[in-house]
């Protein structure tokens, strides 16, 4: 048992340096660039069920479905948060406001009405929008305050 354990770590190692030597050099590709900066989300946002990119700096970018992307609507702002918030199965941005959280309702085509300002108490990031007690509607949770922001129909938690 005391020598097996050698000999079949050496032949692993044989292994590798014949797999190697078999295959040459390994080399990668580049990855692509995008527009944006910042963090990113990624939801369908034009409905063509392939995932699109939107970054913190507002920068959406439409998926073609093969990892390249083609520029979309600059939504104003820094988006928080991506969920659906009226519940029609379209993403929508969240936004922070000088003291208001703001939400651009999507059309599900890549485009987003006006903004929606709501009151906040204090500036929340950062910020997880998610349904915390399964009753199926859109939640927020934040910090510093680490307080839950519910909307109409809610209870909190």
């Amino acid at each position: 048992m005391r020598n097996e354990l050698p000999r079949r770590v050496g032949h692993c190692f044989v292994f590798f340096l014949v797999a190697s030597s078999l295959y040459g050099q390994v080399s990668f590709f580049q990855p692509p660039s995008y527009a944006g900066s910042g963090a990113l989300f990624s939801a369908d946002f034009n409905g063509d069920d392939k995932p699109d990119l939107l970054s913190s700096d507002g920068t959406l970018q439409l998926g073609n479905g093969n990892g390249t992307f083609t520029a979309g609507t600059q939504v104003p702002g820094t988006p928080l948060a991506i969920a659906d918030f009226n519940g029609d199965g379209k993403p929508d941005v969240l936004e922070s406001g000088t003291g208001t959280l703001l939400v651009l309702l999507g059309n599900g085509n890549g485009t987003f009405k006006a903004a929606a300002t709501t009151a906040s108490a204090a500036a929340l990031q950062p910020l997880a929008a998610t349904d915390l007690n399964g009753d199926g509607k859109v939640m927020l949770r934040g910090c510093p305050l680490c307080a839950s922001i519910v909307g109409p129909g809610h209870d909190p938690l």
